[in-house]
Formats: C-alpha cells, sequence, structure tokens
C-alpha cells in the first residue's frame, strides 16, 4: 500500500511537469510569432517611407506629372488649335509677316486651365442671375479661453468688428396676436438695433448681512431693464386691450436680452425673474436677485465711519459700449411704469430707507454708468456702478469702547494720591490698568478688518497708553526728587512694617517723652505727639526740604493727570470729520 501510495504521487508529479512545459512551448512561440510580425510591420514602415521620400525628391526636381486630357466633341470647339509640343501655330508679328512659335506642353495646360475657368465664371453668372437676393445671417464668432504653460490669454479667430445692425423695420403686414410671439423668423441672438437704448433702474429690497471683518455684504434688490425691439410688436385687437397697461409675459430665453453681470459677487442668486412686452415693442426684464459682494471698508475714523459699498453691475460677452447704451439717468418708464414720479433710477425699499441695520444707518443710494475696458479684449463695456452709502451708530461703540478706556485712564490719577515714596503699590495699579487696555484692544481688533494703516480708535488707544507711561515715569522722578531716607532706601515698606521699625529705632533715643517734645534724628525732627504707659509712643517725622519739594509736584500732579486727559480728548474728538457731508 504504501509503494502505491508513491507511484501515485510519482505520477502526478510527471503530469504536472509536462503540462507546465507545454504551456511555456506555447507561450514561447505566440512571442516569437508576436515579434515577427512586429519586425516586418517596422520594416514596411520603413520601406514606405523612403518610397515617399523618392517621390517627393522627384517631384521637386521634375514637377508634378501633368496628363493631357482628351477633349471631347463637345469641348472641342470651345478650346484654341493645340496640337502638341511640335505643332505650330501661324501668327502675324508687327510687319503683318506669318511667324511660327512652337509651344510646350505647358501652355497647352494652361490654355485648357484658362477655358475651364471661363466657363466657370458664366455658369456662376447664370446662377447668380437665377438665384433669389438672399442676406446672410449675422454669425457671432465667440473665442475660447486656453491655458498655456506660463500665461494664461483669450486666443481664438481674429477680432471681428462689431456687426452693424440695422434698425429693425416694423412689420408690413398686420401685426401678430401676443399669443404668436416670438414669430418663427425671430432670431434671439440679434439685437433688434444698433446701437440698443437699455434703460437701467435698481431698487435695494434687503441688506441681510455685513460682514466687517471679511469684507463682504449680502444684499438683495431688483433690477429693471426696458428697451425697445419692433420686432415684437403685437396687435391688442380681439380683446388684448389689458395688455396695453400691464404688458404680456413670455419666457425669458425666447428673446434677446442684454447680459449683465456683477463684477464683485461671489454668490449670485437670480430668484425670480420676468419678461414683460407691450404692443409697441417695448420689454421689460425684471430680476430679482441676491448677491454676496466683496466691499472695501475705510474704517479709518471707526467708530465715527460712514462707508460707500459699491455694487458693479456690468455688461459683458459682445455687447460693448458701442452696440448697446446703458441709461440710468432717464426717469420716464412709460408704458412700463406710467404712474411712477421718481425722480432718480437708484432707489431704496421703504421698509429699508432710514432705518439702522446691524449697527448701520442706511443713508443714501446713488449710482452712475461708467466706462470699462477689458484688459483681454481691449473691448470697451458699459458699468453701472451703485453706490451705497451707510453709516456707523457710534453710541454702541462709544459706550461699550471708548467709555472703558476714559474710565481706566482716570482710574489712574488715584496714584498720586498715595506717599511719594509708596512706589510699589502705585506701579502695581498702574500695571493691571495697562493690562486691561490690552485686553480692550485685542476685543476692538476682533471686530474690524485687518488694515495696514492706524484709525482713530488706534490713536486714542496709544494715547491712553501714554498717560499710563507717564504715570509710571512722574513715580519714579518724584522718588529721586525726594532724595534717599535716613536709612539709604529710597522707598518705604508696607505702612505697618515701617511704622513698627520706626518706633523700634527711636526707644532708645526718647530717652524723657514727655519731657522733651522735639528730638532730633539725623536728618529728619521727629514729633512726640502722645505716649501710653511712658513706653509705646506714637511718632511723626517732619519731611525734609526734598520730600516736600516732591510732594508739592505730586499734588500738582494729582490734579494736573485729569486735567489734562480732558484736554486731549476733546482735541481728539474735534478732529473727527463730518464724513456725510
Amino acid at each position: 500500500m504504501k509503494f502505491l501510495h508513491i507511484y501515485v504521487t510519482i505520477c502526478v508529479i510527471l503530469f504536472t511537469y509536462v503540462a507546465t512545459n507545454n504551456n511555456v512551448v506555447h507561450a514561447n512561440k505566440i512571442y516569437q510569432r508576436n515579434q515577427v510580425n512586429k519586425h516586418n510591420l517596422v520594416k514596411n514602415l520603413i520601406v514606405s517611407s523612403t518610397n515617399n521620400k523618392q517621390h517627393n525628391s522627384k517631384v521637386d526636381t521634375e514637377g508634378p506629372k501633368v496628363e493631357i486630357p482628351k477633349p471631347t466633341s463637345k469641348d472641342a470647339s470651345k478650346l484654341p488649335m493645340a496640337k502638341t509640343d511640335t505643332s505650330t501655330v501661324v501668327a502675324q508679328d508687327k510687319n503683318n509677316k506669318p511667324a511660327s512659335t512652337k509651344l510646350s506642353k505647358t501652355e497647352i495646360v494652361k490654355t485648357e486651365e484658362t477655358a475651364k475657368e471661363e466657363d466657370d465664371k458664366k455658369k456662376v453668372g447664370s446662377n447668380k442671375v437665377s438665384m433669389p437676393n438672399v442676406k446672410a445671417a449675422n454669425v457671432i464668432v465667440t473665442s475660447t479661453t486656453t491655458h498655456g504653460t506660463g500665461a494664461t490669454g483669450t486666443t481664438g479667430a481674429k477680432e471681428e468688428p462689431v456687426p452693424k445692425h440695422k434698425k429693425v423695420p416694423p412689420p408690413t403686414g398686420p401685426l401678430p396676436t401676443p399669443q404668436e410671439l416670438p414669430l418663427k423668423d425671430y432670431v434671439k441672438w440679434n439685437r433688434p438695433e444698433t446701437p440698443t437704448i437699455i434703460q437701467f433702474r435698481i431698487v435695494l429690497q434687503y441688506l441681510f448681512a455685513l460682514s466687517q471683518r471679511e469684507e463682504m455684504l449680502d444684499i438683495g434688490f431688483k433690477t429693471y431693464r426696458m428697451w425697445n425691439d419692433p420686432r415684437l410688436r403685437y396687435s391688442t385687437a380681439g380683446g388684448g386691450k389689458s395688455y396695453e397697461k400691464e404688458g404680456y409675459e413670455v419666457e425669458p430665453n425666447l428673446i434677446w436680452r442684454p447680459q449683465f453681470e456683477i463684477r464683485n459677487a461671489v454668490e449670485k442668486v437670480v430668484l425670480n425673474e420676468d419678461v414683460n412686452i407691450f404692443p409697441d415693442g417695448t420689454v421689460v426684464y425684471s430680476q430679482r436677485i441676491r448677491a454676496k459682494v466683496t466691499v472695501d471698508f475705510d474704517v479709518g475714523w471707526f467708530p465715527f465711519d460712514a462707508q460707500a459699498l459699491h455694487l458693479q453691475y456690468a455688461m459683458f460677452g459682445r455687447s460693448t459700449a458701442k452696440t448697446v447704451v446703458v441709461d440710468a439717468t432717464t426717469v420716464d418708464w412709460k408704458p412700463a411704469f406710467p404712474d411712477q414720479k421718481s425722480s432718480t433710477n437708484f432707489l431704496i425699499d421703504s421698509d429699508l430707507a432710514g432705518t439702522t441695520q446691524m449697527s448701520w444707518i442706511i443713508r443714501n443710494f446713488t449710482g452712475k454708468v461708467e466706462s470699462l475696458t477689458n484688459e483681454a479684449t481691449k473691448m470697451e463695456y458699459k458699468e453701472v456702478m451703485c453706490t451705497l452709502s451707510i453709516q456707523r451708530g457710534k453710541f454702541h461703540y462709544l459706550l461699550v469702547f471708548v467709555a472703558p478706556m476714559i474710565f481706566i485712564v482716570l482710574t489712574g490719577a488715584a496714584n498720586f494720591h498715595f506717599d511719594v515714596r509708596d512706589l510699589e503699590p502705585r506701579v502695581q495699579i498702574t500695571a493691571a490698568l495697562l493690562m486691561s487696555l490690552v485686553a480692550l484692544q485685542y476685543s476692538i481688533e476682533q471686530s474690524l478688518p485687518q488694515v495696514s494703516y492706524a484709525i482713530w480708535i488706534n490713536w486714542y488707544l496709544f494715547m491712553c497708553y501714554c498717560f499710563l507711561f507717564i504715570q509710571c515715569i512722574s513715580f519714579v522722578l518724584l522718588i529721586w526728587i525726594a532724595g534717599p531716607r535716613e536709612d539709604g532706601t529710597w522707598t518705604r515698606k508696607p505702612h505697618q512694617e515701617d511704622s513698627a521699625e520706626a518706633q523700634e529705632s527711636l526707644k532708645e533715643q526718647i530717652q524723657t517723652p514727655l519731657l522733651q517734645r522735639n528730638v532730633e534724628d539725623g536728618k529728619n525732627q521727629v514729633i512726640v505727639t502722645s505716649t501710653i504707659n511712658g513706653e509705646s509712643i506714637v511718632i511723626e517725622k517732619e519731611a525734609s526740604k526734598a520730600e516736600l519739594l516732591a510732594k508739592k509736584y505730586n499734588r500738582w500732579l494729582a490734579y494736573g493727570y485729569p486735567i489734562g486727559f480732558f484736554i486731549v480728548n476733546v482735541l481728539m474728538f474735534s478732529v473727527v470729520p463730518d464724513l456725510l457731508s
């Protein structure tokens, strides 16, 4: 049984080896066959390229091979008489003598080509007579933007001149009904006329958010654009009188519309849009938009600043300033708004005008039309620059930021009521006041955009820092004026420790406190005020002339410090301009 197992194992091993060897041999044959095919293919390519080169060189040296077509019986009459290169044509020179001229093959071919061209011209002429006069449609080629290595630009066909559109005449036949608009032959890519006058109006409706830190304005507004398109005239007969006041509404994407964009918009959402057409061809296109736009804040006079935030509403595409004229000054909007009596096209909703929005007071909304040159295409476009004038509600910031700074600085005036030599408590209080100002400055900077220039609130903070710094300098100067004490120290310890030490030092010097009222103690004179049991005494030292002078200066500073701060505040607030004017 054991030998049987060994035999079966050997057979399995031999079978596996043979099968594997056959697969390897078959794979080698396939690989060799593929290599031979590749070699033959490369060889054929080399041979064909060599033949092409030889043929091209032969053509360059000898010229193209010309085959002379055999003329038919119909074409023979049209061709001039020319037989072969050895044939001659009888001609006459200036002396009317016959001459013999030899023609080459090239001349014969040219003669035949000339005859063919004449036939083609005759055919084209006959076709022009038979074809109706049809004008070609206006085609606008839009350049494509390509991104290359190292630079990005606009490339494409050569810049075309602005297509000249003639004024479209009104329909000569009967006018269509409003339900038939636009007609089948209406092309929405063509402007009604050149130039097309677009009346523009914008109404500011909402102020959703205003971020000073990110310099972002989130607003909602509605725009109106009105122009005349004679191709959209229609008849009001048969119950269409109501359209004379309200107009007939059509899909906006079915007719030509001026293309505008908000140049400084980060996000733009068109909430609603509609197109109304009046019987005389007047088109009113309105859009309700919510947009987030980037604005520039000038916070140089914070918190007394007023801002002018811009909304840049401009054209784009092929509608340049020569083809589309934007009119933002005409306030006559008939027949769209026949009863309106507005004096401007830049309006603010009644719920928004004069109100306070997020600590901002809305003052005015104006605009004007400006010219803008595209640096890529060098074309001139029209831009409507809308300006929203707002003023900051300053009382909130005066109460939150300015008033605490005033209280912090005035609190420092209490330091001048300490003793001249009490340097340690004075400096501790001033340091605490400085730290309070630093914390207040940090909270102010968090609510303002990061700017590279100094603003009014920064100068006011700097003035407060200066007053606290002057305090510290004055404390040191007063001690220097007072001079050192009798024990060589310049400042004194806290009040209790200093009094106990003075009493211990004078017990030995004062032997008869009741009999001798005044005792000379070095530089200072000691005055005994009372005794208890003949041992414990309460003493008072009379200050020297230097200390008296220091205390005099300290008293002046105690009154001059708040007065000086008041004068500087008056100057700081008086330089604030009236920014609204």
